[in-house]
């Protein structure tokens, strides 16, 4: 069932060739497919290539989602670790040019509460998730307010420890 549902989201992004803004809810969609196989991770990572670059920081976010899931899928050590800083790196600036975005911080309390700690990228739990408890509240987009708050409620026991 969850090959054909990515299955079916890849069809979508093809017949819209994101060629107006990008549906956030679908990326979202696919993000998460991506936690689920190397496969759908690839898809995700490809898909992001149909995005124009100056789609802004939150598109910014995504593709360096997308790196560090293919961090996690990646059997050499060497690419594991490429994957994750290039991944990091990425995901940093564009959190540096929009810092506010919940999104943007979201994606980055989610890696760095699953990050192994030698990889030693946790230092921003504590403002971030202090960051989206104040925006949650008046969050418009009920999809991303959704995932964030499953997240907060599956993650608690690992955000108490920070």
């Amino acid at each position: 069932m969850k090959r054909i549902t990515s299955l079916v989201i890849i069809f979508m992004l093809s017949l819209s060739g994101f060629s107006s803004t990008p549906d956030l809810v679908l990326l979202r969609s696919l993000l998460y497919g991506a936690s689920e196989s190397s496969k759908s991770a690839e898809s995700f990572y490809s898909s992001l290539d149909k995005i124009k670059d100056d789609e802004g920081t939150t598109i910014t976010g995504y593709r360096a989602m997308a790196l560090m899931f293919k961090a996690n899928y990646a059997w050499n050590p060497y690419s594991k670790l490429s994957h994750f800083l290039h991944g990091k790196k990425m995901l940093e600036e564009a959190i540096a040019k929009d810092s506010e975005n919940v999104e943007l911080r979201f994606f980055r309390l989610s890696i760095q509460t699953n990050a192994p700690f030698f990889l030693d990228y946790n230092s921003e739990i504590v403002a971030d998730l202090n960051l989206i408890n104040k925006h949650l509240p008046q969050l418009s987009d009920q999809d991303l307010k959704t995932r964030i708050e499953e997240f907060l409620i599956l993650s608690s026991s690992k955000l108490n420890r920070s």
